[in-house]
């Protein structure tokens, strides 16, 4: 199911300072933008500042998320559920320790998995998801390998399959993941449940960027929700549909969708209020069960 309502995106400002208005004179667009859901509301962007051979990023803060030192490395963000903190992995395979997230692999991922060194850019990680319990993180490569740090271990890949991952999702368990490709097709691992997909064709020939996952008040995986670069957003299973773009992302592509509250192992489940997803300039939009767009 594709909806399809237009809505206003938020701008933020540099890194350090919280958002309030658009961003104006935008320099060069980044071309790989995450975002992770902070648990007392308001959201942190890995934002992608790199250009040509470059690998730089910025990370800002939106809301009342805490703010913590900076990562000037483009990467993938993964918020540990709960807790005021992240890692964002470097495409090169760094991993930074923020707030009360823990050190992983003395910082590298080549230490404590076979990801190696010196990557070649088809292995660059291009998506990370944290373990619910905190004690881990799992990533996936543009080749479609999967990576794990910590006490995370890997389900399984997407290796064979034709189209480059573009998303990372685990399990509430952590037990489990989601990766979908750019065609729109969702595989499953562990005790992921799967929902559909777009069945491989790209929905008005975009690609999807993202994807999040909806969580019923049993603390169960009820079904999710895939974004496209144009800012579509596309339902499966019970998840529903609250806004999107429109399908006019105004010129910057829609990179990535994080669900929100997340849930939170050993505490009472709480039901899915709202998505948003951010574009890669670091502008966001949002819709809620109680504010749908």
């Amino acid at each position: 199911m594709l909806g399809l309502l237009a809505v206003a995106t938020i701008g933020f400002p540099p890194f350090g300072a919280r958002a309030s208005m658009p961003l104006a004179g935008e320099g060069r667009a980044a071309q790989m933008t995450s975002i992770a859901a902070a648990p007392g509301g308001g959201f942190w962007i890995q934002k992608d500042t790199s250009a040509l051979t470059s690998h730089n990023g910025e990370t800002i803060v939106y809301g009342e998320a805490p703010v913590f030192d900076n990562v000037s490395t483009r990467g993938s963000i993964a918020a540990i559920p709960g807790r005021e903190g992240y890692w964002i992995v470097g495409d090169r395979g760094e991993i930074f320790a923020r707030g009360d997230a823990p050190q992983l692999c003395g910082g590298e991922l080549s230490s404590c998995s076979g990801f190696p060194a010196g990557p070649h850019d088809y292995m660059y990680i291009v998506a990370a998801a944290a373990n619910p319990t905190g004690d881990g993180l799992r990533t996936v490569g543009k080749d479609g390998k999967v990576w794990t740090a910590g006490s995370t271990v890997s389900y399984g890949d997407v290796q064979n399959e034709d189209d480059p991952p573009t998303g990372l999702v685990a399990t509430p368990s952590g037990k489990g993941c989601y990766i979908v490709t750019s065609d729109g097709s969702v595989y499953t691992f562990g005790d992921a449940v799967f929902h559909g997909s777009t069945g491989g064709s790209r929905p008005a020939g975009r690609e999807i960027t993202g994807m999040a996952l909806s969580i019923a008040t049993d603390g169960q995986v009820n079904g999710y929700w895939l974004v496209g670069e144009d800012g579509g957003v596309h339902t499966f299973g019970s998840a529903p549909f609250w806004g999107s773009t429109g399908g006019d992302n105004g010129g910057e592509t829609v990179t990535n969708i994080v669900s929100f509250p997340a849930p939170v192992p050993g505490q009472a489940a709480q039901a899915t209020k709202g998505y948003a997803w951010v574009h890669k300039n670091g502008h966001v939009g949002q819709a809620t069960e109680d504010a749908p767009r």
